[in-house]
């Protein structure tokens, strides 16, 4: 395990992440230490744009399985999503049943198209419920949370406060080239 770096962009959230065994490790692992996998990211949304995401609908558990196939579904809960924006093209389907081999590390997508209007402050969340359906009752077998914001300008860091943290980001890159739609490019 070792300490994330930076700011996640979710309200100051700081965590650890989880590094994945050796296999010399998961054959000594004798205890499981959670029951469910949690994951946190930070989309951002554009006016007139749609963006595309994916969601980890596998997990250590079914990815390293010794038997079997392991059936799932996917729910999602949506927060807070601008008026003009629409959540669409989610696969697979909400509710609708899939199987996990081993060593399958599938991942689900989703879409969020924005109208034109101005988007600035947004802060919705999406959060992605992977369930295991061949327990009684189902388990929760991962969860992310993916907030997708529409930060002012200037806010690079996204934790919807523009300060000298921002600021010192920026003139870190001063001379740096820019990329098209680069929001550490104030002028784009």
């Amino acid at each position: 395990m070792a300490p994330s770096t930076g700011d996640t962009g979710l309200n100051g959230f700081l965590g650890y992440q989880l590094n994945g065994l050796s296999a010399d490790d998961r054959k000594n692992l004798k205890e499981i230490f959670a029951e469910h996998s949690m994951g946190y990211r930070s989309l951002e949304l554009k006016e007139a744009k749609t963006l595309s995401g994916s969601i980890n609908l596998s997990s250590d558990e079914t990815y390293f399985a010794s038997v079997g196939t392991v059936p799932i579904t996917l729910d999602l809960v949506v927060n807070n999503l601008p008026p003009s924006c629409t959540l669409s093209n989610v696969s697979p389907a909400p509710g609708q049943i899939v199987y996990l081999s081993p060593q399958d590390a599938r991942t689900g997508t989703f879409s969020v198209s924005c109208s034109s209007t101005d988007l600035t402050g947004a802060d919705a969340t999406l959060t992605a419920f992977v369930t295991r359906m061949d327990t009684s009752p189902p388990s929760l077998l991962t969860q992310t949370i993916l907030r997708m914001i529409k930060p002012a300008v200037c806010d690079v860091n996204l934790d919807g406060v523009i300060d000298l943290n921002d600021i010192n980001e920026i003139t870190g890159l001063r001379g740096t080239l820019a990329l098209p739609d680069d929001r550490y490019d104030v002028d784009r």
